[in-house]
């Protein structure tokens, strides 16, 4: 059980880092998708050079932390941008790419998200995002959730000791009291200790075995009092047949027989009256 619940909160916290991280990814394309939107409408109105002065006034604002841009003339020059160049492993046009670039106010390569694409006029243009404040942000909630998930297992097989430990306590009440009644003690009964689900188990049984002890009391009495009911006519019963045995002139072996049996259940009732008197 409780392992389900540690696989329960596992899947919980995996599909809370997986939504985080869809946002994040929707945030960083839809600001850079945002950014492309506005360049084509400079570079449709105003060419490569107003497409040019408006990258470099972007990177003068407050973007230029996060914002990653290259402008490439058709020969592959940098017109426009942070980057120290087109980075080799991108084929321009080629979409989305996730890699590591060096930025030209950064001493220390850095991970980008972005896109490329082949302007009208042949120039190419890379337009993303710096993703180090993401990527941190992700290792950091990663490690949060995995501590989390940690303190979880801990408390899981915490509460699990303690309640299974309650449980065969509360269990090892009810075993003994079924083994006292078993080894003959109808006086026994199982403890009550609160007032949670085991001691209304324990009231219930214990109103069972009151029940039972009365009854087995009532088939003792009822027992005693015909072995005492038994005795006398069993006695003068015998007494019948040894004084027919007496004045018969033939056939005493039936009479004999007969005695004997008498004589069986006198015994079985005088052993059920001394169980009765020990008892």
């Amino acid at each position: 059980q409780f392992a389900l619940m540690a696989l329960a909160a596992a899947v919980s916290l995996s599909f809370a880092y997986w939504a985080t991280e869809r946002v994040l990814q929707a945030d960083m394309r839809g600001a850079v998708e945002a950014d492309i939107a506005g360049f084509a409408s400079v570079y449709g109105g105003r060419g490569r050079s107003g497409l040019a002065r408006d990258i470099g006034r972007r990177l003068a604002g407050p973007a230029a932390d996060s914002a990653v841009y290259a402008l490439t003339d058709q020969e592959g020059r940098v017109v426009a941008g942070n980057l120290n160049g087109w980075p080799p492993t991108v084929a321009a046009g080629a979409g989305w790419v996730a890699l590591e670039v060096f930025r030209s106010d950064r001493l220390d390569p850095v991970p980008i998200t972005a896109v490329s694409m082949v302007l009208p006029g042949g120039e190419r243009f890379l337009v993303g995002r710096d993703a180090t404040a993401g990527n941190t942000f992700r290792r950091t909630l990663g490690q949060s959730f995995a501590i989390a998930l940690v303190a979880m297992a801990v408390f899981a097989l915490l509460t699990g000791g303690l309640i299974t430990r309650f449980v065969r306590r509360r269990l090892a009440d009810i075993s003994a009291t079924a083994q006292s009644i078993a080894g003959g003690d109808m006086g026994g009964r199982v403890p009550v200790r609160g007032s949670d689900a085991f001691d209304e188990l324990a009231q219930t049984l214990n109103v069972m075995l009151d029940r039972t002890e009365g009854l087995v009391t009532a088939l003792r009495t009822v027992t005693d009092s015909l072995a005492h009911d038994l005795r006398t006519p069993l006695t003068r019963l015998r007494n019948q047949l040894a004084e027919a045995r007496a004045v018969s002139t033939g056939g005493d072996h039936h009479i004999l027989a007969a005695e004997a049996e008498v004589a069986r259940i006198q015994k079985t009732l005088a052993a059920l009256l001394d169980i009765a008197r020990i008892e």
